[in-house]
């Protein structure tokens, strides 16, 4: 009998000692100094406090804030991901959002939407959205909207859209709308709009607006930068060419043509 009022009892002692670890651990939380306790007492498994790292190596490497938090929601994932001096940011991977200062950021991928200054900024991407100082800028990427100023602008692709200073632009393609300066440009394909400066431009196809200077332009299709493209429109006098850059009419063909 004696034997097992002591297993008993060791029994005993033991689910208290694992009762007191779950408890513990329940009510504790990690931060940049090992466990420190949350400021209240909570339900969770695991009670992360306001505002708390986890670092690896000496460097930040995850955090959380609440909303009510003085950083308003952040949340960064990854080695140095991250600002507090901004609000609503959400940034995940090394370095990415890192330096920024712009609020509402979303930024995903390697050292993306670091150095940003520009609100409200979605960026996918290495070094997408780096450096970007344009406001309510989409940019899905590698590199894309790197170095941007304009606003509103939305670039997808291989450094689309980088090296922007126009405003509202619409690029999809490798290199599409990099080194713009033209306000209100469309540019679908390989190196679309590249350095385009003529405002109200919309080009579609490879090198479609690639260096063009004119306004008010609908280019489809370059076979290289000095080539006439296969239809180009002028929006301010209405006027449709086909092999013609500079049509007089409201359909101007240059060439033969088979009408039946």
């Amino acid at each position: 009998m004696e034997k097992y009022n002591k297993l008993t009892a060791s029994l005993v002692i033991f689910l208290l000692v694992v009762m007191s670890i779950g408890v513990f651990v329940s009510a504790t939380t990690i931060s940049d100094r090992g466990v420190t306790s949350v400021d209240g007492n909570y339900s969770g498994n695991i009670n992360i406090a306001d505002g708390s790292y986890y670092k690896y190596g000496g460097q930040n490497a995850f955090r959380l804030a609440k909303g009510t938090d003085t950083y308003y929601a952040n949340t960064f994932v990854g080695l140095n991901a991250g600002n507090s001096t901004a609000y609503r940011q959400t940034a995940v991977g090394t370095f990415a959002g890192y330096l920024n200062s712009g609020g509402r950021q979303t930024v995903v991928g390697l050292s993306a939407g670091q150095s940003n200054s520009g609100a409200s900024q979605t960026a996918v991407g290495y070094y997408a959205g780096y450096s970007n100082s344009g406001a309510s800028q989409t940019a899905i990427g590698f590199s894309a909207g790197n170095s941007n100023t304009g606003n509103a602008q939305t670039a997808i692709g291989y450094n689309a859209g980088r090296s922007n200073t126009g405003a509202s632009q619409t690029v999809i393609g490798s290199r599409a709308g990099q080194s713009n300066t033209g306000n209100q440009v469309t540019g679908l394909g390989y190196y679309a709009t590249y350095n385009n400066s003529g405002n109200d431009v919309v080009g579609i196809g490879y090198q479609a607006g690639k260096d063009n200077t004119v306004s008010n332009q609908f280019i489809v299709k370059q076979a290289n930068i000095n080539a006439v493209p296969l239809i180009q429109g002028d929006f301010l006098s209405g006027n449709v060419g086909i092999g013609t850059t500079t049509p007089q009419n409201k359909l101007n063909v240059i060439g033969d043509a088979n009408v039946t």
